[in-house]
């Protein structure tokens, strides 16, 4: 799944998340939406904090994460790589 870049201002109230989404807070770092599918009230369900991770910024504004990223919530669970912006699945 291609991932895309928005700003942490789209993202501070979580409505405007997809799946996929991937941002830069400046407070806090940097954030992605595991690409899970969403709740019945339409929200993200798995967010991932990424301050543990090494985050390059890419030339064309994609970003590249390691070690992988595992999240969990609930019975959901998500586990992949997060390369030049794409998702794929571990």
């Amino acid at each position: 799944m291609q991932g895309r870049k928005i700003t942490w201002q789209e993202a501070e109230n979580l409505r405007n998340v997809q799946p996929g989404n991937y941002w830069f807070d400046p407070r806090h770092g940097w954030y992605a939406a595991c690409p899970v599918p969403v709740d019945d009230d339409g929200l993200i369900t798995l967010l991932a904090d990424l301050s543990c991770h090494h985050v390059t910024e890419n030339d064309d504004g994609t970003i590249t994460v390691s070690p992988s990223i595992l999240c969990r919530g609930g019975s959901l669970e998500y586990h992949g790589w997060l390369e030049n912006g794409a998702w794929r699945n571990a």
